[in-house]
């Protein structure tokens, strides 16, 4: 009987002494944990920073299409003021304005000029997928379409009296704590009557 209990006695402390030298100690245990953390770390940084350019790309997209929107709004109106014989710049005298395709500025006998610049944040309709002034909920965005008589004669000998420039700021705001972005665009129209 003594023979069996010292062999079980041998095993029991060899089986102790292997776990206890083959154990983690506390050090290699927190040293393991900070290298996993690290290596994780690396991607999860980049992905936050991927997502947030993105976020940011999408935003400024949109607003360079809101703007090439506001230089062409103003197109529109030197378009149906030459078909319907009237002078060029009738109704866009120099100002800021803000309007949408659906103002009635727009139409082609329209007399009136369009609606003078608040800062209104442009509207956003879910359910159309399109920005304006008349439905929606409100957007990150505002537009100011500036049109100023143009000062200087063209290059090519056009008058003044028959050029107009155009200015378009879209202004949005990403986060709460960093400043606005704006995206600026910039056209001289003629009167190519």
């Amino acid at each position: 009987m003594k023979i069996i209990w010292d062999f079980f006695k041998k095993k029991r402390f060899a089986l102790k002494d292997r776990l206890r030298r083959n154990g983690f100690t506390l050090i290699e245990t927190i040293v393991g944990v900070a290298i996993l953390a690290s290596v994780l770390l690396g991607p999860v940084t980049v992905t936050t920073a991927s997502i947030r350019r993105t976020a940011e790309s999408s935003d400024r997209l949109t607003a360079l299409y809101l703007a090439q929107e506001g230089t062409e709004l103003i197109r529109i109106i030197r378009e149906n003021n030459i078909l319907k014989g009237a002078a060029w710049n009738e109704g866009l005298p120099d100002g800021d304005y803000e309007f949408d395709f659906q103002n009635s500025a727009l139409a082609a006998d329209a007399a009136s000029q369009p609606p003078s610049f608040i800062g209104t944040s442009i509207l956003f309709d879910s359910a159309t997928g399109a920005y304006g002034y008349t439905a929606g909920s409100p957007s990150k965005f505002t537009r100011k379409i500036t049109v100023i008589a143009a000062i200087d004669n063209d290059p090519l000998g056009i008058p003044a009296a028959d050029q107009m420039d155009i200015s378009v700021v879209v202004s949005w705001q990403s986060q709460a704590d960093l400043p606005n972005k704006t995206v600026q665009l910039q056209e001289r129209l003629y009167n190519w009557q």
